[in-house]
């Protein structure tokens, strides 16, 4: 909504047909853009990639912002996680980014313009017991991506990292009973304006003037410390759960 708000032709891909058609008319209402959408899965198989690139072809993409990514529902150790779980952090968290830049960064360079905007998450700078494959994945999407941007270097294409720390967004509506959530969260709304903004800007950001003041102070403590706190934490919440159900 706000890359359209700057006058942005948009192209949609998710999952879901309805909150697509959805999201396109609400876009279209508003702003005087062309979006375009492709109902995708990202947790089947591989020959999605294929359907992607049939329907990009002819279309000059001047950003691409990978945003896909998923978490399951609560804290879990991992031989607790199903096999499914385990299968989709890889599947959607790490695959989709990796094919679509691969897909779309040699036409930018042919053009010598154009931006991969990656969203990751401030857990793929610290290991999160009990949220073990979500923050694994994140920690792959920032090594990537700082990959990336070097080998970009000088070609006219950017490279933007961006690692936000709580945002109230669907992905998240199962954590946000927690008692943390409400200090720490941003509004949705508020955090992507400002993310959008910091967009050719910088190439690493946490999208969010109150979130990187959240970074900076984690970043005081040792690693070792947060790690140990947060598996107190995480563990106090799945034994909470438990007394619960």
């Amino acid at each position: 909504m706000n890359l359209a708000r700057k006058g942005m032709n948009i192209m949609l891909i998710s999952r879901t047909e309805a909150k697509l058609i959805q999201v396109s008319k609400e876009i279209k209402s508003k702003y005087s853009v062309q979006v375009k959408w492709i109902a995708i899965d990202f947790s089947s198989s591989s020959q999605i990639y294929e359907k992607i690139e049939q329907n990009l072809t002819g279309i000059e993409i001047g950003m691409l912002v990978n945003n896909v990514g998923m978490v399951h529902d609560h804290p879990l150790p991992l031989e607790k996680l199903s096999k499914q779980d385990i299968e989709q952090s890889i599947t959607v968290n790490i695959f989709p980014l990796v094919m679509l830049t691969y897909m779309l960064v040699p036409q930018m360079k042919e053009r010598c313009r154009g931006i991969v905007v990656n969203i990751s998450s401030s857990s793929g700078h610290l290991p999160l017991p009990y949220l073990q494959m979500y923050s694994a994945s994140k920690s792959f999407v920032n090594s990537f991506t700082l990959s990336l941007q070097q080998e970009l270097r000088g070609t006219g294409v950017e490279c933007q990292l961006v690692t936000p720390m709580f945002v109230n967004t669907s992905m998240t509506e199962k954590w946000q009973s927690m008692g943390f959530w409400k200090l720490l969260a941003s509004n949705v709304k508020r955090y992507t304006r400002m993310a959008v903004w910091t967009i050719g800007k910088t190439d690493n950001t946490t999208g969010y003037w109150y979130q990187a003041l959240q970074i900076t102070l984690l970043r005081i403590p040792p690693r070792w410390m947060l790690t140990t706190l947060d598996g107190f934490l995480f563990r106090y919440l799945i034994n909470r759960n438990k007394k619960q159900s």
